[in-house]
This record gives structure tokens, C-alpha cells and sequence, in this order.
């Protein structure tokens, strides 16, 4: 029943956790930027649950093209939040070149890939663009890695 509604069956049964959407895969990705489709009358047929989960989530809604061709214009970033007083060394580093949304002690919100620094607890932000300098030795007060895009189109 889960599957012909498209949820998640622990939610159907229980109606705790967070609601889940079953997802069709339609297909395979693989090298040179090509995929195929599955042969789903051939019995191809897999699916996905796609859920967000619980957590600290925030919105970024994309304006403008300098983020292209990661991020589009309109594209609604959803990111997932951490504050960095509350995670130790190896929880940091799992952020370690994650596309995050951040805010800095000092207030500033960006939005980077992150490399940690183990010795300081502080970070090094990058962009994409490679016209744009690194922001180094930054302290943080929350990080929020990308958890999901939605396209403008």
C-alpha cells in the first residue's frame, strides 16, 4: 500500500517520523555527464525515499547568475543547520567541502564550501568562482550543508 501511495511505509503504519515521497528512478548516471533509462517493463524498476527528516532547516532562495552553473537564478537551497559550539573535531570535519550556507560570528551569512581547520576550530571559505578571493581563518556560528535544491525550473 506504502508504494501505490508513494510514501514511506514506516509513516503510513505509524504516522511518526518525518512524511517520506517513494520516488521512481528513472535511470543510471554515468561517465561524460550521459545517463540511460532503466528498462522498467523489464522488471528495472527501483525506487527512492526522499525525505528531509528533522533537523534546524533553513531556506536560501538564489538570486542572480554568480553561482551558476551550480546554482540558478530562483533555485531554492535548503540546508540543514549546525551550530558549531555544539560539534566536536570529527563532527566538523565531516562538512569538510560541503556547499553550506554559514553565518560568521560576526554576522556575516555566506555561502561557500568549507575546509576546516583542526587546529584553530576555525575555517577557510571557498568559492566556486574562481575570480573571488578564499574568506581564511573564519570563526563560524552555525554552518548548514546543502540537503536539498529545488530548481527554479
Amino acid at each position: 500500500m506504502a508504494e501505490a501511495l508513494g510514501v514511506n511505509e514506516w509513516w503510513l503504519r505509524t504516522g511518526r517520523g518525518a512524511r517520506s515521497n517513494r520516488l521512481t528512478v528513472i535511470g543510471r548516471m554515468s561517465g561524460q555527464e550521459t545517463w540511460t533509462l532503466l528498462d522498467q517493463d523489464g522488471g528495472e524498476v527501483s525506487f527512492v525515499d526522499f525525505e528531509l527528516g528533522s533537523g534546524d532547516f533553513v531556506t536560501l532562495e538564489i538570486n542572480g547568475s554568480s553561482m551558476a552553473p551550480v546554482y540558478r537564478n530562483g533555485d531554492m537551497v535548503i540546508c540543514r543547520r549546525f551550530y558549531v559550539d555544539r560539534l566536536d573535531v570529527q563532527q566538523i570535519d565531516r562538512f569538510r567541502r560541503l556547499d553550506c550556507a554559514v553565518m560568521t560570528e560576526d554576522g556575516r551569512g555566506l555561502f561557500k564550501y568549507l575546509i576546516p581547520n583542526e587546529r584553530t576550530g576555525r575555517f577557510t571559505l571557498r568559492s566556486y568562482n574562481p575570480d573571488l578571493p578564499d574568506f581564511e581563518d573564519v570563526a563560524l556560528a552555525w554552518i548548514a550543508p546543502v540537503a536539498w535544491i529545488k530548481r527554479s525550473d
